[in-house]
Formats: structure tokens, C-alpha cells, sequence
């Protein structure tokens, strides 16, 4: 049996949150602040060869076994939730090596 989460059923906050949730979950915290700064790069940038290399990036550090999951959350996502949420979010909860 397999469960789907339809991430357009969600509200921004529900879906941010998830996905700092998954990140924060998935991968150690310096991997989760460089995603953040990722996505302060595309910002200052934006256009569509910085989006395929912010994606392809993102896609490297997700890695094989998380990244369909995060992929997903992420692409729904990276235009809206806030940097400094992200890098609160992975301060509070995540996990430094």
C-alpha cells in the first residue's frame, strides 16, 4: 500500500513547514543551510538557466534515496518560503555535525 501526499491540497505554511520538516529530517543542518543559501542565489538571479542549475544543485545535495520526496516538496515551494524561516527552522530542530 502506498500513501501520496497531495502537496496541492496544501496551504503555503503547511507545505513550508513540511518541507523544512522532510530537510531538517532527511539531511544534517549543513546541507539544509546550504539549500537556503541556494535559494538566496536563484533569488538575486532569476532566471531560467538559474533555475536549472538551482534545481540540479538541489537534486545533488537531496541525493538518490531522498531526493524524489524533497524534490517534490521543494519544487512546489522554493519560490515562496522565507529564507530566514528555512535557516531558523534548521537551527532549532536540525542536526550539526
Amino acid at each position: 500500500r502506498v500513501r501520496v501526499l497531495d502537496v496541492d491540497a496544501l496551504s503555503m505554511q503547511e507545505l513550508h513547514r513540511a518541507f523544512a520538516f522532510t530537510l531538517v529530517r532527511r539531511l544534517p543542518a549543513e546541507a539544509c543551510v546550504k539549500i537556503a543559501s541556494r535559494i538566496a542565489v536563484f533569488r538575486d538571479n532569476y532566471s531560467q538557466a538559474a533555475y536549472e542549475n538551482l534545481l540540479r544543485d538541489c537534486s545533488r545535495i537531496f541525493g538518490p534515496q531522498h531526493g524524489p520526496e524533497l524534490l517534490a516538496l521543494f519544487t512546489r515551494c522554493h519560490a515562496t518560503i522565507s529564507v530566514p524561516f528555512l535557516l531558523d527552522y534548521t537551527r532549532r530542530f536540525g542536526t550539526f555535525s
